[in-house]
């Protein structure tokens, strides 16, 4: 199999490669979601249209016309009604969208994807999160979403998902987005111990509680010194075998993953534990629980290139540590 890095080596290749996915598979994915979408665009115009003469009916005209208090009785239980249809037509046409998604990503990457819905991963995801030390701060949530997986021997996962941390002001709170993307999970070869790898700017960790610290002071794992100037300017690394270390971050990883860093400049953090890679890679694109309801290639593919980026990127270094 040809590697991504060779067959999509820059973004203008991947907006080809998606261009022809999406080409060979519109026909399909527009058939796929046709019926959900039909049924969401008409509940949405009969709601605006049911709030418009939920509003005309209001007015201090009609109000002088007794008929006027049946007819507003009439719209707010239709408009109750609709807005209930509405709710699940959203979902459903969500769920369409995204299980339609996966032959293009299948055809764009060439691996067989399968998608999974939010709620049959939920507690999973959590769970990996949770083990992983890469979110450390108190009052944080999970949201996830759509999750898409390899079905080779190998496991491989991108979850969307979206962390907020509960800030407590006086009496008051505030939810404060921390982490918006996707994590990644990838079955690697074995490495033993743990290593982690974070922005440098990240130290005092997502949400403004200190990581590396807390992993300092909770077991054996310390930074690690690595023969890389560039690399270690924007990056920081730790781990508990150094060894194990600097054979993950060989100069193909190291400058692939710098090179997303100068791209990005956001926060990112990687953990190798035995022979699971976990990777936090914030993507501001995503666009989780929203969709298009539009047939046209340009918007569709829009929609697309917001999950498709973040996987052609984390599927470079997966290709790495897997060599």
């Amino acid at each position: 199999m040809i590697k991504i890095k060779d067959r999509i080596p820059n973004i203008d290749a991947l907006n080809l490669e998606l261009d022809l996915a999406l080409e060979n598979n519109l026909t399909a994915f527009v058939k796929a979601t046709s019926e959900t979408r039909q049924s969401l665009v008409s509940t949405r115009w009969l709601v605006g249209i049911s709030v418009l003469f939920l509003m005309l009916s209001s007015s201090a005209l009609f109000l002088l016309i007794q008929a006027a208090m049946v007819v507003m009785l009439f719209f707010i239980i239709a408009l109750f009604v609709l807005t209930q249809m509405w709710f699940t037509q959203e979902k459903n046409f969500a769920q369409a969208m995204s299980t339609a998604m996966t032959p293009v990503l299948s055809s764009l990457f060439d691996i067989s994807f399968k998608h999974t819905k939010s709620s049959e991963h939920d507690e999973e995801t959590k769970s990996l999160l949770s083990e992983s030390n890469l979110l450390t701060a108190e009052n944080i949530d999970i949201t996830s979403d759509d999750m898409y997986h390899t079905l080779s021997e190998a496991s491989l996962s991108f979850r969307e998902i979206i962390a907020t941390q509960r800030v407590q002001q006086g009496e008051n709170h505030t939810n404060t987005v921390v982490f918006k993307g996707i994590l990644v999970v990838a079955d690697t070869k074995y490495y033993v111990g743990e290593t982690y790898i974070s922005t440098d700017g990240d130290r005092s960790g997502f949400a403004h509680k200190t990581f590396w610290s807390n992993l300092f002071s909770s077991s054996e794992i310390k930074e690690t010194i690595l023969e890389a100037n560039d690399f270690e300017a924007d990056l920081h690394v730790a781990s508990n075998n150094p060894t194990a270390a600097r054979e993950i971050l060989t100069p193909n990883f190291m400058i692939d993953l710098h090179d997303w860093w100068k791209e990005h400049k956001s926060n990112m953090r990687i953990v190798f534990k035995d022979k699971r890679m976990l990777m936090l890679l914030p993507e501001s694109t995503i666009v989780t629980s929203h969709y298009t309801t539009s047939t046209k290639p340009i918007r569709i593919k829009k929609y697309l290139l917001s999950l498709a980026k973040p996987i052609w990127r984390s599927l470079y270094l997966i290709e790495d540590v897997r060599r």
